[in-house]
């Protein structure tokens, strides 16, 4: 793969990209052994502050796959670090729509940049937990949004969160080292990437923080963060195959919205869903390049409009049709942004090579 961080999990799956993928049930041992470990971590410090637990868990995971991905302890914590600087940073500015765009574009833009030098799978996971900042559920000691206590509290969770997890994990996968390195992205590519990430997280931020206040409002932020990929043919893949599979996923959320009656319920309807697809994507390091990349998004949907509200009926079938306009809203704009993008690219180069000869 070029110019893309592929997951270990992946890569692993397939030592020089010719062997056999890991088997799904291989991958999903792995992954329960994985949940295990945070659900202890969590656990724990709730024992010891429980006001910090739930808030905690951005950082836990932003640690943990850091880990995983880099193979180093010390990126792990830099990355956690980072986070909680983010995360904060979100909770301040979140009463302004336009100062919030302008966090999330510079987001976007140090993902792309993140693509020479391995950092953009990472910087990727960060930039979507700090979209879900803008739209706190647990906040410690329920300080309102755009306070400096509320954001120092925050910051502190994710801190506690992730140092446990990324030492827990190092610890647990001793024997863990980084992946082979991926190809950095070209820096046309990047410039493309940054301008079409810049743009649309600064005007979709915006425009959603003026318009919802909902978790499920972040879902546009993150489908933008996931569809705009370095290359035009991996946007277009993932655009064509996330628009396809969230409507499907969220017909599928919303029949489970008219049976289901309890929290715990969509708990573990959530949980089985979370684990069967990222079994899916782990075992089979196509869907990177955007190969059945449909099929992933098919069973992660209806996880994510259960784990934004688990409540069941009329509210989550509310959030199943706010995810396909979201979906269809982040599609668009992806692509149109990236097209121009890559036109004015295009256009400057030539210009540059014909003033040069």
């Amino acid at each position: 793969m070029t110019g893309t961080d592929t997951p270990p999990a992946a890569q692993a799956a397939a030592p020089g990209h010719s062997s056999a993928a890991r088997s799904f049930l291989h991958v999903a041992k792995l992954l329960l052994l994985f949940f295990a470990l945070d659900a202890v971590i969590i656990v724990g410090i709730y024992l010891v502050l429980p006001a910090l637990a739930l808030a905690s868990v951005p950082g836990l995971m932003v640690g943990a796959f850091t880990v995983l991905l880099r193979g180093r302890l010390r990126d792990g914590l830099l990355a956690v670090a980072a986070q909680a600087v983010l995360s904060g940073a979100a909770f301040l500015v979140t009463p302004s729509p336009w100062e919030s765009g302008v966090l999330m574009a510079l987001v976007g833009v140090a993902m792309a940049l993140g693509g020479r030098v391995g950092w953009r799978t990472p910087i990727m996971v960060m930039a979507v937990f700090t979209a879900g900042a803008f739209f706190p559920v647990h906040v410690p000691g329920g300080a309102p949004p755009g306070s400096w206590e509320g954001a120092a509290g925050i910051a502190l969770a994710i801190v506690l969160g992730g140092v446990l997890g990324a030492v827990v994990l190092r610890l647990v996968l001793r024997h863990h080292h980084a992946p082979r390195r991926s190809v950095p992205v070209a820096w046309p590519d990047v410039v493309v990437n940054g301008v079409a990430l810049g743009l649309t997280l600064l005007i979709g931020t915006a425009a959603v923080l003026a318009w919802d206040r909902s978790p499920a409002a972040s879902w546009l932020m993150i489908t933008i963060v996931i569809l705009a990929q370095p290359t035009d043919e991996r946007t277009m893949r993932r655009s064509a195959q996330r628009l396809f599979g969230s409507l499907a996923g969220s017909l599928i959320a919303a029949g489970f919205a008219l049976v289901l009656t309890a929290t715990w319920q969509s708990a573990i309807v959530t949980f089985v869903f979370f684990i069967v697809a990222w079994s899916y994507r782990l075992s089979h390091p196509a869907v990177e390049l955007g190969q059945g990349y449909w099929i992933y998004t098919i069973i992660t949907t209806p996880a994510m409009i259960l784990l934004a509200v688990p409540a069941g009926g009329h509210q989550t079938l509310e959030a199943a049709g706010q995810r396909v306009g979201l979906t269809i809203a982040g599609v668009i704009a992806v692509v149109l942004v990236t097209q121009v993008a890559r036109w004015a690219v295009v256009r400057a180069m030539a210009g540059r090579e014909s003033g040069g000869a």
